[in-house]
């Protein structure tokens, strides 16, 4: 099964707890912000979170294309080599999809920067093979998801298209998902069942 699509009921009930508590943005504000009736001021500062918006998530995409590549190479179970394959897919045509707009609205042309850190990161990964690879590329791709959800939180009322903010709630949803799978695995596979508790399944800030 894509592993995208599974959970995806459960994933949204736990955004919509989110959002109802306060821990993420309301729909109510983030719809009113989207009208078109909003003042031109507030237009401007809309368009200035979006391109900040999808300027960080290229960038933090295209470190997890690097991440997902080593995995097809490097992982020893099909499902996880599966799972990178699809989270590679998905987060390519985000790219994509994220610099059409950006050229679309804004007359910016972008290409992904990868961040230092993350190089480290992707460094470190191809230093790896067989079960260390993946152990330390679940725990690693975990803890990005985490941030992607966080930044896609701080974001989400603040942005105007309509079509960005879908795009936001998908991945909010489909990297919950994928947060609990691998979290299942590390317990499953390699007993380490601390990662079992986080962020896709605990409020968010």
């Amino acid at each position: 099964m894509n592993i995208r699509l599974k959970g995806m009921g459960l994933a949204r009930g736990i955004f919509s707890v989110i959002l109802i508590l306060g821990f993420c943005f309301s729909v109510t504000s983030a719809l009113a912000f989207a009208s078109k009736e909003r003042p031109r001021n507030e237009r401007s500062r809309a368009a200035k979170f979006e391109i900040e918006f999808m300027t960080e998530m290229i960038d933090h995409h295209a470190s997890a294309l690097e991440m997902t590549e080593l995995c097809g190479e490097r992982a020893i179970h099909d499902d996880l080599k599966n799972l990178c394959a699809e989270m590679n897919q998905a987060q390519a045509e985000e790219i994509s999809q994220m610099q059409a707009w950006l050229i679309e609205w804004y007359d910016i042309e972008y290409e992904p920067q990868i961040k230092p850190s993350d190089q480290e990161i992707i460094n470190r990964l191809a230093a790896l093979s067989d079960t260390d690879f993946e152990i330390a590329f679940m725990q690693e791709m975990i803890m990005h998801h985490r941030m992607a959800i966080i930044m896609t939180m701080r974001y989400y009322s603040k942005t105007f298209h309509e079509e960005l903010q879908d795009m936001m709630l998908e991945i909010v949803v489909s990297q919950g998902a994928e947060i609990r799978q691998m979290q299942q695995w590390l317990c499953s596979w390699y007993s380490l069942c601390e990662m079992s508790t986080g962020m896709s399944d605990q409020k968010l800030p």
